[in-house]
């Protein structure tokens, strides 16, 4: 009998134990579903501009990235993470297969339409690393003024 108190006694202590390490966890846990939720309301606003900006993009402005043998830098710095999102590669893209993506008759609708919550990882720490973090070589004023394509892309 006093064995099983025992026993009785070591479990209300592991299960107090446990319940307020869960009660812990799940205050992490709200924080960070608020901090997801607040990041998220912001970033929509500039999601909506973002698709608006595409979606006034011209086929004749399309044209004219189509037919620049060498683009300016900045301009191709806009394209690659776009080329490297819809692709799902995570490589800097040489300007032919850039074009190659923008002579798509569907180009704009797959900007327009691409799944922002099923980007490949690899791609995801590709774009972080090489254009977010390098803003310094990523001026979306510079690239505006320089294509009225490419600016929206940015």
């Amino acid at each position: 009998m006093v064995t099983e108190q025992k026993e009785a006694e070591l479990k209300r202590e592991l299960s107090i134990k446990t319940s307020k390490e869960l009660a812990v966890k799940q205050a992490e846990i709200a924080k960070r579903q608020e901090s997801v939720h607040n990041d998220l309301s912001k970033a929509e606003p500039a999601l909506e501009a973002a698709q608006k900006s595409v979606e006034g993009i011209q086929k004749n402005h399309l044209d004219e990235l189509r037919s620049l043998a060498k683009p300016p830098e900045n301009v191709k710095k806009a394209l690659e993470p776009v080329i490297a999102l819809i692709s799902s590669q995570a490589k800097v893209q040489e300007w032919t297969d850039i074009k190659a993506w923008l002579r798509k008759d569907n180009f704009k609708e797959m900007v327009m339409g691409f799944n922002k919550d099923n980007i490949n990882p690899k791609v995801k720490a590709f774009i972080k690393k090489n254009y977010l973090e390098k803003t310094e070589d990523f001026d979306v004023d510079k690239i505006m003024r320089a294509s009225q394509a490419a600016g929206p892309l940015a």
